[in-house]
């Protein structure tokens, strides 16, 4: 799932935001956000929290003014973060989620390389012993048929 800790690397200006009302607007309001060490050019990337997908969703890339302050038009209560950066971070939760796939991914991958190096150890003397077992069994047939030979020449 995508959490803040994911979505904000340590060197993102960003700011969070919560906003409290129970269900939505029934208008569109518009909030201009101050935004400290933002300046004009730079935009003003929102990310919404979805509580029933427990992750972020992308909602919009403003440009920050000449004064620093970026305008958001939101439709609903919620918890949202801006993260201030030089481009659109439209895809940034698409490549999250790409990452934690490639991570898990990796992790089963690991997991089943140990297992199976546990496992190798174990099936080894099993072979190791069946082939002993064939040739014990081999040898007394050998020394069997060596008697028995033996004994039909006397």
């Amino acid at each position: 799932k995508a959490k803040m800790e994911e979505l904000i690397t340590g060197d993102d200006n960003y700011i969070e935001l919560s906003l409290a009302h129970d269900g939505e607007f029934g208008f569109d309001a518009v909030l201009t956000v101050s935004l400290e060490n933002a300046t004009s050019g730079e935009l003003a990337n929102l990310f919404y929290y979805n509580e029933k997908t427990e992750e972020f969703e992308f909602l919009c890339a403003t440009p920050v003014d000449a004064e620093g302050k970026a305008a958001f038009n939101f439709k609903h209560a919620s918890d949202y973060v801006i993260i201030i950066s030089e481009q659109s971070l439209d895809n940034k939760v698409e490549i999250m989620k790409e990452e934690r796939q490639r991570a898990e991914l990796i992790q089963k991958e690991a997991h089943k390389a140990e297992l199976a190096a546990k496992d190798a150890p174990t099936k080894e003397p099993a072979k190791a012993t069946g082939i002993m077992i064939l040739i014990l069994i081999g040898s007394i047939a050998i020394a069997a048929g060596a008697i028995l030979l033996i004994n039909r020449k006397k």
